[in-house]
């Protein structure tokens, strides 16, 4: 893939939501993609919130260093890519 758009990252962090709460991380339902900006200094990231509460995001509990996702679209998708492949593999394996 050459060009990374926010619209395929965006599609990994739902495929890496879908399987987390497949794999029983009832938390991945709150979970908050930043997207990132070089410009001003922003790197990509996964939190954790309250659906609509407006209340300040937190680090992922038991993703510890994962909800930093990259500096770039392509860093940010390759991270998410490869969180919902090994997401998916485990809860293919608790299903078996």
């Amino acid at each position: 893939m050459d060009n990374v758009t926010v619209r395929d990252v965006k599609a990994q962090c739902e495929r890496a939501r879908r399987a987390a709460i497949a794999c029983g991380f009832a938390e991945a339902r709150r979970w908050e993609l930043q997207t990132g900006s070089l410009a001003n200094g922003r790197a990509w990231r996964l939190f954790a919130i309250e659906p609509g509460s407006g209340a300040q995001a937190r680090p992922l509990p038991g993703f510890d260093g994962l909800g930093y996702l990259g500096w770039t679209r392509r860093e940010a998708y390759c991270a998410l890519v490869a969180m919902a492949q090994a997401l998916e593999a485990v809860a293919l394996r608790e299903q078996s």
